[in-house]
């Protein structure tokens, strides 16, 4: 019994991950992470150059991306995270603010290219008027 747990096996659990493994091979969501993922990252890495004094990287691959805010003296905006997570919140668009100078960002794998520019630039919009 070392080695095993309540929930090991779990006959539902097993078929649910077995269906999203299906999903993700038959449905094209890979192929939609990795086509929008190139379309969310030069659009990340454009909003990047705009806010280059406050939003100092953009790390990730596909469709998942972090935002790191730190001022000139690469001390961390945590309160300019908090803004813009927050006005985001109010405007329709869930962030994961880090606690410290990161926001990250995980837009689903089926999101259409539409819902992810519309997000795009509801994040754009927050962060001009955070600043």
């Amino acid at each position: 019994g070392s080695m095993s747990s309540t929930h090991s096996a779990n006959p539902i659990a097993c078929v649910a991950g077995y269906e999203n493994m299906k999903a993700l091979l038959e449905d094209g969501y890979l192929e939609n992470a990795a086509e929008l993922g190139n379309v969310f990252h030069k659009k990340l890495n454009s909003i990047k150059d705009e806010y280059r004094h406050h939003l100092r990287y953009v790390f990730g691959e596909g469709l998942v991306a972090a935002l790191v805010f730190m001022d000139d003296d690469n001390q961390p905006l945590a309160s300019l995270c908090d803004r813009i997570s927050e006005l985001a919140f109010r405007r329709g668009l869930l962030l994961v603010h880090t606690g410290r100078e990161s926001i990250k960002l995980a837009p689903p794998l089926s999101i259409t290219k539409d819902a992810l520019l519309e997000g795009l630039d509801v994040l754009d919009s927050c962060i001009r008027d955070s600043i």
